[in-house]
């Protein structure tokens, strides 16, 4: 084998190399065979059958521009600067689909009936060299010095939804007062980009485009707007991403008909003239996705006259300490005059532990006035010194659902009016350190206020009050609906009551305990009716009492 392979060196050494195989010329190979010394026995194949051996799918042919300039069929290469090859493709077919263009941003690389975004022109943006009065679509070398210029400019090209225009913002500062956004119009923004200032909205108008990248918003919101993001188009549909996004008044503001999703990784605003972080009102469908914490002074999430649909996902939902509008507005999430709008939240709801009770209408989650509506929380809440839930919507379509755990040192929750709220597979601990809490039960219910609570531990600490006031569940009144199923509840004291009544003299109904135990028996005057088999007082009874 070790000779044969000599004698090849010895051919090519000699020039007796062809340019072009024909089919039927030999290739030399080593076949393995431990009988032959160096385990190889010498062998050959022909062309045709190496090429015949070899699997489907390898690398297709691709011809070269036989013209000095684009415009021919294949690709072409321009090494005219060495710093800057062009490389151009024109009609080049790969497993049938034709690519056109020429791989610049003006007219990119696109696979017929691929699908991919035909961006047939491009603005550019440039910080430190951009000017407004000479920039030219599609000229990397001309860019705009705003990105409200510039987009400005490339709705005059009459974009559709399939052929549409893009504005290009490169990295650097920029401190221009607003972005109006335009139908058909997309906006990039590089890493590195910060914007100061800056209000991003659709002035009013009906719009479908995307606003994408990892731009950064920091500093004061201009007076015209209360909200960093607005949209108040009758039929809007935007797509807005970002990194951070910090404002002085409020982040977002979606109204009217507008649709959103809006994509980020931390946004915090102090909430200056607004009181609230962000607000949805209308019909549209908003989508939110915060990969790490939304933050506010104010209602971090104000939802008012709404009949769409809202759907976050935040793993942290933070109400700061920061007060100057009072209680009132003072909640993680507030739902109000609403019209039968639906709300879910996925994440964890967290109160600062700094303030002590704020009152008025305060609560992490807050229902008020009609708020038709259902809002599920797939998450905890940690209320610290605030009520979990406040719940006075008066219409009975209030609905709230919460499935997680709940720990607060005041109320779990307050339901009256005609609410109703569902306590889900969770931890339900009131550790009783906050005034203000009616006298420390888990959780109170008034008016005609409806409660499930379904397959929890409830866990009251009752440090701090006295007889009768220990309790799980305080009854306010008869018309309030009290549901409990399948639950324990135990309390760091023998005293007190499962289900108290507050007016003694008044005999309570509307109570129905299933398969549920506690440390402590209901009140005299509670009549539960499922009795005899629904509730068991039992001294063993553990509650988990920590979260």
């Amino acid at each position: 084998m070790w000779n044969n392979i000599t004698n090849f060196f010895t051919l090519i050494r000699e020039g007796k190399i062809k340019k072009v195989p024909v089919g039927t010329d030999i290739l030399p190979i080593g076949t393995k065979d431990p009988r032959f010394d160096g385990g190889y026995q010498a062998s050959g194949i022909t062309v045709d059958d190496f090429v015949a051996s070899l699997p489907a799918g390898g690398v297709q042919s691709v011809t070269a521009e036989p013209s000095p300039a684009p415009g021919g069929d294949g690709i072409f290469v321009d090494n005219t600067d060495p710093l800057n090859p062009v490389l151009s493709f024109t009609g080049v077919e790969v497993d049938g689909t034709t690519i056109t263009g020429d791989g610049t941003f003006g007219n990119p690389l696109v696979a017929a009936g691929g699908g991919a975004v035909n961006y047939a022109n491009v603005f550019f943006v440039d910080s430190t060299n951009g000017n407004d009065a000479t920039g030219l679509r599609n000229d990397f070398t001309k860019p705009y010095l705003s990105a409200y210029t510039a987009g400005a400019a490339a709705t005059l090209t009459s974009p559709t939804a399939t052929d549409r225009a893009l504005v290009y913002v490169r990295a650097g500062k920029y401190t221009n007062n607003f972005i109006i956004l335009f139908n058909n119009v997309d906006t990039y923004c590089e890493p590195g980009v910060v914007f100061e200032n800056v209000v991003v909205q659709d002035n009013g108008a009906s719009i479908s485009c995307k606003f994408f990248g990892k731009a950064v918003f920091s500093g004061t919101v201009p007076a015209f707007s209360n909200d960093l993001f607005r949209l108040t188009g009758a039929a809007s549909k935007v797509y807005f991403e970002f990194d951070d996004l910090f404002s002085n008044r409020a982040a977002f503001g979606v109204f009217n008909g507008s649709s959103a999703t809006i994509v980020g990784r931390k946004v915090f605003a102090e909430t200056f003239n607004t009181s609230y972080g962000c607000t949805f009102r209308g019909s549209g469908t908003i989508t939110l996705n915060i990969t790490e914490e939304i933050a506010a002074w104010h209602q971090v999430i104000g939802v008012r006259s709404f009949s769409g649909k809202l759907y976050v996902t935040c793993p942290r939902m933070y109400l700061h300490e920061g007060n100057y509008t009072g209680g009132n507005f003072k909640q993680v999430i507030a739902i109000r005059d609403s019209l039968g709008g639906e709300v879910v939240l996925n994440g964890d709801l967290i109160v600062n532990p700094l303030a002590g009770y704020y009152g008025g209408i305060s609560g992490v989650i807050t229902r008020w006035t009609d708020s038709f509506g259902t809002l599920r929380l797939n998450g905890n809440i940690y209320a610290e010194n605030q009520f979990g839930v406040y719940g006075l919507g008066s219409s009975g379509a209030s609905r709230t659902i919460i499935n997680g755990d709940v720990r607060s040192n005041n109320l779990i929750a307050y339901v009256a009016s005609n609410s109703s709220v569902v306590f889900r597979n969770g931890t339900l601990l009131n550790n009783n350190t906050t005034t203000g809490s009616e006298g420390y039960p888990v959780f109170s219910m008034g008016g005609s206020g409806k409660v499930w609570v379904e397959n929890c531990h409830m866990y009251s600490l009752g440090t701090g009050a006295a007889q009768p006031n220990i309790a799980a569940v305080w009854k306010d009144t008869t018309a309030s609906q009290l549901c409990i199923n399948n639950t324990v509840h135990s309390g760091s004291d023998a005293i007190g009551f499962f289900v108290r009544n507050s007016a003694p003299a008044q005999p309570v109904n509307n109570v129905r305990i299933m398969n549920s135990r506690s440390t402590k028996p209901n009140d005299t005057n509670i009549t539960d009716l499922l009795s005899p088999t629904g509730f068991v007082q039992d001294p063993n009874i553990i509650a988990i009492g920590f979260i």
